[in-house]
């Protein structure tokens, strides 16, 4: 049987990650579609367009899904925060009602 485990602490880490991933395809793709093909051979400028386009568009895609992973690990990270605190409120609740002679 295999175990599931997430240390929280690292969770945003791993958000700021998909970030900087996130930001090197967007810078990818821009580069892809800002290649011009004119210096090329007439007969190889449609393909090289197609490639440049297509690979952009790729890049682009990446950086949202990247992106998208981002914002759902801090959704979680948030959402891991608020278990802990709701968890330590209610135990010092309970402490509070044991009263002194614990």
């Amino acid at each position: 049987m295999s175990e599931y485990g997430v240390t929280a602490g690292s969770i945003p880490l791993v958000a700021d990650t998909w970030d900087d991933l996130s930001e090197q395809m967007a810078t990818a793709s821009h580069a892809l579609a800002g290649q011009g093909v004119g210096g090329l051979p007439p007969s190889v400028q449609a393909a090289a367009s197609a490639f440049l386009t297509t690979w952009s568009t790729y890049a682009a895609e990446s950086s949202t899904l990247a992106d998208g992973f981002a914002k759902a690990l801090r959704t979680t990270s948030a959402v891991y925060d608020r278990s802990d605190s709701l968890s330590e409120a209610e135990l010092h609740r309970l402490d509070g009602r044991l009263g002194p002679e614990r």
